[in-house]
């Protein structure tokens, strides 16, 4: 029997699997974020626990598939694991393997009577998987060497990625009572939260705005100050820094949603995902509100924001799936 017919398809799948960069990792963060976000909405209405749970399994398949799909990269394309390390902008996105474990484990937390053993395990693999990322990507910058010809390459709101994997931690650790551990986490979020989007500014200031692939990617803004807003009514902190978390984040959405136009004429890319999680976290966190005594009135605007995320979170997918030949190939250089 000629096996050459197969040959094709097999070399095919072999650069695929090459060009299946750790982004494809952020999807996950984004299905996480559906499900915690309906399951959110089941306050409301109780169907959509279900909606809730189809979500957190689309999130829980992707990971494991993305977490054998790079192991067997590693080991067949070394090199292609290597160049996502040293790329400065998919090098922030290691981080979003481990916080994608916890979302997954904030929403088993709240939906599943599984044993605290159990999860106490899996958040400690998370911790320190995410402790262990945060250390390795921020490295970058301490170490020694001639000044870089394009130093603002390395900062870009991908960088926020795994400083908010610090401030998510505390949402898996403090319902397990795991108190001074998670407030650790957090302290590195809300010293470096500031600081990367400082570096941000500066960068648009001095070098001019992202390169036009990389401009859906400013939407990750939105995820810190949401973050933390459910941090703080989770902890039960005083109203204030709630809905002053809150009020940071409805603004910075205003402020990103001014560039509307330039994303619509952009084409499809792996950046698009960039929009996914952080919408998210600010409808889970709005949708919580509307349960507070001063929260009520914002119970149309959550609904809105769930509907249109959860469109987004389908146009995504669909597009990745249907774009997926042109998104599984080597990126054009313009792209960092």
């Amino acid at each position: 029997m000629n096996d050459s017919s197969a040959m094709p398809s097999s070399t095919a799948s072999a650069s695929q699997l090459a060009h299946l960069s750790v982004v494809w990792f952020v999807p996950v963060m984004g299905w996480a974020g559906l499900a915690l976000a309906w399951r959110a909405a089941g306050l409301h209405w109780p169907w959509a626990h279900t909606v809730s749970t189809v979500a957190a399994s689309v999130a829980a398949a992707w990971l494991g598939f993305m977490l054998l799909a790079q192991a067997l990269r590693l080991l067949r394309h070394p090199q292609a694991m290597a160049a996502d390390a040293a790329h400065p902008v998919r090098r922030n996105a290691f981080a979003a393997a481990p916080i994608s474990l916890a979302l997954l484990l904030a929403w088993t937390e709240s939906a599943l009577a599984l044993p605290r053993e159990g999860l106490v395990v899996g958040f400690v693999i998370a911790s320190v998987w995410q402790w262990l990322t945060t250390l390795w990507i921020l490295s970058r910058w301490l170490k020694p060497g001639p000044a870089s010809e394009q130093p603002w390459v390395l900062i870009n709101p991908m960088l926020i990625i795994p400083v908010v994997g610090n401030v998510i931690m505390p949402l898996v650790g403090l319902p397990l009572g795991l108190n001074a551990w998670s407030w650790a986490h957090l302290s590195i979020g809300l010293f470096l939260w500031p600081v990367v989007v400082s570096l941000l500014l500066v960068r648009v200031t001095l070098a001019g705005g992202l390169p036009p692939p990389l401009q859906p990617t400013w939407f990750i803004q939105l995820a810190p100050p949401s973050v933390l807003g459910a941090l703080a009514l989770s902890s039960q902190a005083p109203s204030i820094w709630v809905w002053l978390c809150w009020g940071f984040a409805l603004f910075v959405l205003t402020w990103v949603l001014t560039t509307w136009q330039s994303l619509k004429a952009l084409p499809f890319g792996m950046p698009h995902w960039g929009m996914s999680f952080p919408s998210m976290a600010f409808t889970a966190l709005t949708l919580r509100l509307t349960q507070t005594p001063e929260g009520g009135w914002l119970l149309p605007l959550a609904m809105l924001l769930l509907a249109l995320g959860s469109a987004l979170l389908l146009w995504l997918t669909a597009m990745s799936w249907r774009q997926r030949a042109a998104l599984l190939r080597p990126e054009q250089a313009h792209a960092k």
